[in-house]
């Protein structure tokens, strides 16, 4: 599995014999999990040693159909939470219930089935459930599926705290730093609520975007670490533009919203482990990094060359690196990337920053003396942001 190709940014790469549709790292284990339609889950650990990866074990699951659609790993014990849906057959021994939440315990290199959770409404054979996100401290679950139903576990003895229903297909969740508040992303809502009750402390509705526009929710992250007081939003307007809306959590004033890409839709974000970046995924599977200070975008990262045309990226973590990421693909696709310009390109990125800044003055000095000369004429610079 080393890494045998000539690209800047890509430090690894390795292929599953499976689809990828979930991942998830801790320290120096990495779990993927994936599956086809109809066909039995697959869920692999990986040890990661430097910049490669080895399998270490690999396991299917019966009585289980189609995939792993989520994976979370518990913050301090060798638990595994994922979402696996049940065949139709044990559906209906389980009185029509799909209990699609499985808790294991990773031990001696196996999974270790520990219990069985419903976690979508009805038998539900037909969705997924796509997020399952751990607290901070590893006390809470949260689970939330494709049929709009989220429920909060304790993790004593997995007993559901609470249920609430988004109304819609679930996109996103997100548990904030100290995990007392929970964001859950739909198309058209997005619910901020706490995690001990499930009650909503903050919501927005059908966004509209410069007070005309309609705009459709994406992905949301708490911020972490420096930006912990934050929360990131992306919402996408006919999938040709995102904009990056940024709340201050302690009052839930904008900071700021900033259209980030203006000819493409972002479909997931992932925040860095010190807070000061995210991770952007596009429809059409570009990668991208923004400063969260500022919300621009700082680094481009062309897949063209990561991947081959008819590739989806479906999952994104990061490492314990602050600019280390690892994606999954559709087509069974590990890499893992380094999010920074190498040295060649950030001289290229001074050199020509330094002929802008040149240019720049020159324009100003030229402009200068025609107002010298014209005292009549000034020259005004109004910056517009797009609101939501």
């Amino acid at each position: 599995m080393n890494n045998g190709e000539k690209i800047e940014n890509c430090l690894c790469t390795f292929k599953t014999e499976y689809p990828i549709y979930s991942l998830a790292l801790r320290r120096n284990k990495l779990f993927i999990g994936g599956g086809k339609p109809n066909q039995l889950p697959i869920l692999s650990c990986y040890s990661k040693e430097g910049s490669d990866f080895k399998l270490v074990s690999k396991q299917e699951f019966e009585n289980n159909v189609h995939f792993v659609s989520s994976i979370a790993i518990h913050p301090k014990e060798r638990i595994i939470a994922c979402g696996i849906n049940n065949s139709e057959e044990v559906i209906k021994k389980n009185n029509n219930q799909n209990k699609s939440c499985k808790i294991y315990k990773y031990k001696n290199n196996e999974f270790q089935l520990i219990h069985e959770l419903h976690s979508l409404k009805g038998d539900a054979s037909n969705d997924f459930q796509n997020n399952t996100k751990f607290n901070s401290d590893g006390t809470l679950l949260l689970t939330a599926g494709t049929d709009g139903l989220i429920t909060m576990f304790d993790t004593v003895d997995y007993h559901p705290l609470f249920i609430r229903d988004q109304g819609e297909s679930v996109l996103d969740t997100h548990f904030n730093e100290s995990g007392s508040l929970v964001v859950s992303v739909s198309s058209q809502r997005l619910v901020v609520f706490k995690s001990a009750n499930g009650s909503i402390v903050y919501e927005i509705s059908n966004p509209i975007f410069n007070g005309k526009r309609e705009a459709t929710f994406a992905s949301a992250r708490f911020g972490q670490g420096e930006s912990r007081t934050k929360l990131f939003i992306i919402a996408n307007i006919d999938t040709k533009k995102s904009i990056l809306c940024t709340l201050d959590i302690s009052n839930w004033d904008k900071v700021h919203t900033k259209t980030i890409l203006k000819n493409i839709g972002i479909k997931k974000i992932e925040v860095s482990p010190s807070g000061s970046h995210l991770t952007y995924v596009t429809v059409d599977n570009q990668l991208g990094v923004v400063n969260t200070k500022t919300a621009r975008v700082i680094l481009k990262i062309n897949t063209a060359e990561l991947t081959d045309n008819d590739d989806i990226i479906t999952s994104i973590s990061y490492t314990d690196e602050e600019h280390e990421l690892i994606f999954g693909t559709d087509q069974g696709v590990c890499k893992l990337l380094k999010l920074k310009r190498a040295p060649e390109t950030v001289v290229k990125f001074v050199l020509v920053s330094m002929s802008v800044i040149s240019m720049l003055c020159i324009i100003i000095l030229v402009l200068y003396a025609i107002m010298s000369k014209n005292p009549e004429y000034t020259f005004t610079s109004n910056d517009m942001y797009d609101e939501l």
